[in-house]
């Protein structure tokens, strides 16, 4: 899994890295503005974004915004050490909470998430397919009634 770590307090993102997210593929950026020059790509590669609430260059909660307002695919933590933070987090969009000093379960979190969009994925092609087929319908009725 591809996870971007968004944290300014550097010693504790490659701490956790280290100690729980250490199967993963982890970039670790300190600003709102470095995570979002990843995230903006046309091909991002991250799966999962980790947010803290008080960040270098604003609160985290502007980039969960950010990232629901241009509907990008990736699930987000809140990862703030404050109630407050995380509360923030998801209010504006955060999938899940998993505050600093509960960080040892930031491995069932994101497997649940995982799941999550795995099950989104298997949906949305169970209705591509739905539709394809709806849309075959109609212009199969189309063409009956046109003869």
């Amino acid at each position: 899994m591809n996870i971007l770590f968004v944290e300014n307090h550097q010693i504790f993102a490659k701490f956790v890295t280290g100690q729980f997210l250490n199967q993963h593929q982890v970039t670790i950026v300190p600003k709102i503005s470095d995570a979002w020059a990843i995230l903006s790509k046309e091909q991002t590669e991250i799966d999962i974004v980790l947010v803290d609430f008080d960040l270098d260059d604003g609160k985290g909660d502007k980039l969960i915004e950010n990232i629901k307002t241009h509907h990008l695919n990736v699930k987000m933590v809140a990862v703030s050490s404050h109630n407050s933070g995380n509360l923030a987090l998801q209010t504006a969009g955060a999938d899940a909470i998993c505050g600093k000093f509960e960080f040892s379960r930031i491995g069932a979190v994101i497997e649940q998430l995982s799941q999550t969009n795995e099950y989104s994925e298997s949906q949305k092609s169970t209705n591509q397919s739905t539709n394809q087929y709806n849309e075959s319908q109609k212009s199969t009725k189309k063409t009956q009634y046109d003869t």
